[in-house]
């Protein structure tokens, strides 16, 4: 699954967003540096709380997260993103599939690769997650 040209252009509306070392990549889908604040939720978790993570990357197929715990390969989780810079705009909540988990260098991390399984829905606002 990937998200459609509308969502990555909402979601990259960014002044901080940029292409950076990724731009010489060789890849079927160009990844766009992030560096924003999300929430993830387990999948399959009934009472699963929101967790803060930072979304580092994000391709049309997938995104990359930096976040404090392990997320085992082929664990589910909702992924929700604000829509556009100063977070005027609204959510967009896609259910994805983590392909990798490493330890971030420093050891404090971990370096999450996920892709896309659908988009879940344009989602109401949720209290912020710090």
């Amino acid at each position: 699954m990937q998200l459609t040209p509308d969502i990555l252009q909402r979601l990259a509306h960014n002044e901080g967003v940029h292409h950076g070392k990724y731009a010489a990549e060789r890849r079927k889908h160009q990844r766009l540096w992030m560096g924003r604040k999300a929430v993830i939720r387990r999948i399959g978790a009934p009472h699963a709380e929101p967790i803060a993570v930072v979304v580092r990357d994000l391709s049309a197929a997938g995104v990359g997260l930096v976040h404090s715990q392990v997320m085992p390969v082929g664990s589910t989780f909702s992924l929700t993103m604000s829509g556009g810079a100063q977070d005027t705009q609204p959510y967009v909540t896609v259910e994805c599939q983590t392909v990798r988990c490493d330890r971030a260098s420093g050891g404090g991390a971990y370096v999450v690769g996920a892709q896309f399984v659908r988009i879940l829905s344009p989602a109401p606002r949720e209290p912020a997650v710090v």
